[in-house]
């Protein structure tokens, strides 16, 4: 197993292990093409995106290893395939206790268009445990905190409307992007006064439209992990935006290279 110390965190990357004592997990998972990424503390669960269809069985067999046998909260950030495709196939093998999403709206149009929009109408939506989630609202697990800080409402780029959330536990604070993009890092610059942030989920696989100058120089962070797949289709994560992210000075951290990523903050 591979560590890098990070003042208060541990990254290893690693195949998925569990981690005793009183730490908050964050495993950035390989899904392939997507994001998941699944936070513990003190017996609760969060799964913040499931991946593309295909990922279904990646992620319970992670699930079974780290015998996280219960999530309180799965949270799908936005609809797009890449990041809600396996929630059809797991949620009926998940026990889940609480079951979000943006609210992004889809319109007939659109379902028709694409059955899976339809299909997540039907199945996520009108599931009993569901509920949109807006900024501000934030969500407790453990002893840490999920404080929502997009959408405050929506536009009609779906990648703006992202779900983002700002992870807090003590003094380590971690930044989840989703499909984040230029707007949506402007709109949380403006709104909330951001301290520097250790671990950065770079928004939208690290496009090309991510990853501003001044975002970076805003928070500052220590590491970024860029959830994707080796050749990715659409040339992610960019190469403009990895130069921008070695001139900041953070380390960097890829799914495709690295596997799945643990990080522990205590």
């Amino acid at each position: 197993m591979k560590r890098l110390l990070f003042n208060f965190i541990i990254i290893a990357l690693t195949s998925v292990s569990s981690y005793a004592g009183d730490f908050l997990e964050l495993h950035f998972l390989d899904v392939g093409e997507g994001n998941s990424t699944l936070l513990r503390h003190h017996g609760d669960s969060a799964l913040i995106d499931v991946g593309p269809p295909q990922a279904s069985k990646k992620i319970l067999s992670n699930l079974e290893k780290l015998n996280s046998k219960r999530i309180k909260y799965l949270i799908l950030t936005h609809p797009h395939l890449d990041h809600i495709g396996a929630a059809l196939p797991l949620l009926p093998m998940l026990p889940v206790d609480h079951l979000y999403d943006n609210g992004q709206p889809i319109s007939l149009e659109e379902q028709k268009e694409n059955d899976i929009y339809r299909w997540y109408q039907e199945f996520i939506r009108t599931d009993s445990r569901y509920k949109p989630l807006l900024s501000p609202s934030t969500l407790k697990l453990g002893d840490a905190s999920l404080q929502v800080l997009n959408p405050h409402n929506y536009q009609e780029d779906w990648n703006t409307n992202s779900l983002v959330f700002l992870v807090k536990y003590g003094k380590f604070s971690s930044l989840l992007m989703a499909d984040g993009n230029l707007a949506t890092e402007q709109a949380i610059i403006r709104s909330y006064k951001l301290d520097q942030i250790a671990i950065l989920q770079a928004g939208h696989h690290g496009s090309d439209q991510t990853l501003s100058t001044e975002f970076l120089e805003t928070i500052q962070p220590s590491a970024v992990i860029i959830s994707i797949n080796k050749d990715n289709i659409r040339g992610y994560p960019s190469p403009i935006s990895l130069k921008k992210l070695e001139g900041s000075g953070a380390s960097i951290y890829k799914t495709y290279t690295d596997g799945d990523i643990l990080i522990t903050a205590s």
